[in-house]
């Protein structure tokens, strides 16, 4: 009898041990990380990890016991405590929200730092970091992209619905066009003896032009409009508003580059390069971008070289489908359309991301160019014609 008691005690026990425990994560002195149902005790933690592993850590041990359901709580404890311009405290909170996996509240803090300080590049590389774990967590998602083609020429893709990328030329034209009068200096080279070339077609006096810089020599025969001439001017060096689309790239890949949506294997019509991880990759989603127009709602299927609505509008920033489409859809003045992939991009338009893509649209030169780049998507067919 007083063994049936006893067991009967042992089983009541255990139940109450069961009922105790609840999901939560333990973090110990030694800086180990376990998930799983947690049960604390005055002298010990004990979690059962997602795998069926049994720990009993002892209380010394244990640096910290977190429930999914407090961390909220906490970040918005702490959040309060910060003061308006406090750069450092809301850098550590992004910190700790990005350790415990709360990558929303990791990003809202990381750009408010960015609001305070635009130029901070502590919270810049803080804010690429986050967007990159949140990618590498829904890498599982992407299938492999097979590595870039270096062939010259895009008059035909590798195989069916296979993007395929700009080549040096290409890259080369697109760098050219996105100058500015306001550019730097830029490195460059001379092939095929083109500034000879110049001289000889060209009304210029040699001892002027052969004075001239470099780079103002790169200018000079550019703008003699002179296809020929032109592509042997090599830009070495990126445009700013090229090196400034990396930052949006990251930003738009980070919520429509997955496969489901705009990445590889997508159904949809349009899609992008993921990763993006070299040049050519990264000029041919910028050229992409730049390109794709689409019909106003009622008015066609989505094209390329024609169509009202364009995802990169120069002439018109703020209704350009890079941003509309990110916005959430009751938001949006041209929403994205209603369907199960969609990844809201930007909270509203005060989102520091919302504003970094638009004045990067509006610093780029006016007028949506004609890059003369024959280039044919897989499912859409030709962009532009090569100039001729």
């Amino acid at each position: 009898m007083k063994r049936q008691w006893m067991a009967a005690l042992a089983t009541v026990g255990l139940a109450a041990s069961i009922l105790l425990a609840r999901p939560g994560v333990v973090k110990t002195r030694d800086g180990q990380r376990y998930e799983g149902e947690v049960n604390e005790k005055a002298d010990q933690v004990s979690v059962t990890t997602k795998s069926g592993i049994s720990l009993s850590i002892a209380r010394d041990n244990v640096a910290a016991v977190e429930y999914p359901g407090d961390l909220d709580q906490q970040y918005l404890e702490k959040h309060a405590k910060l003061g308006p311009k406090d750069i450092k405290g809301r850098l550590e909170l992004a910190r700790w929200a990005f350790d415990n996996r709360k990558y929303t509240q990791a990003r809202q803090a990381c750009d408010e730092a960015l609001e305070i300080d635009p130029n901070n590049a502590e919270a810049a590389a803080l804010s690429d970091t986050i967007f990159r774990q949140i990618r590498l967590e829904g890498k599982s998602e992407i299938p492999p992209t097979p590595p870039p083609q270096r062939t010259a020429g895009n008059s035909a893709n590798p195989r069916p619905g296979t993007l395929k990328t700009l080549s040096e030329g290409d890259i080369n034209i697109i760098r050219q066009m996105e100058l500015t009068a306001t550019d730097p200096p830029m490195r460059v080279r001379f092939d095929h003896d083109v500034k000879n070339r110049y001289l000889a077609s060209n009304q210029v006096a040699p001892a002027q032009f052969k004075a001239m810089r470099p780079w103002q020599q790169a200018l000079a025969i550019l703008q003699s409009s002179d296809a020929n001439l032109a592509a042997d001017v090599i830009i070495l060096d990126e445009p700013p508003a090229m090196r400034e689309f990396r930052r949006v790239q990251q930003i738009v890949l980070s919520s429509c580059g997955a496969s489901g949506c705009h990445g590889p294997a997508a159904e949809s019509q349009f899609q992008l390069l993921v990763p993006a991880d070299n040049d050519a990759a990264t000029y041919t989603n910028f050229y992409l971008l730049e390109q794709y127009m689409k019909a106003k709602p009622g008015a066609g299927k989505a094209i390329f070289g024609g169509g009202a609505l364009r995802l990169i509008d120069r002439a018109a920033a703020e209704q350009s489908l890079l941003l509309q489409y990110g916005l959430p859809l009751n938001q949006a003045s041209t929403p994205h359309p209603d369907v199960r992939n969609f990844r809201q991009t930007y909270g509203n338009k005060n989102d520091r991301h919302y504003q970094l893509v638009l004045n990067w649209i509006r610093s780029l030169r006016p007028n949506n160019p004609n890059y003369g780049i024959d280039y044919q998507t897989p499912t859409s067919g030709p962009t532009t014609q090569k100039a001729k």
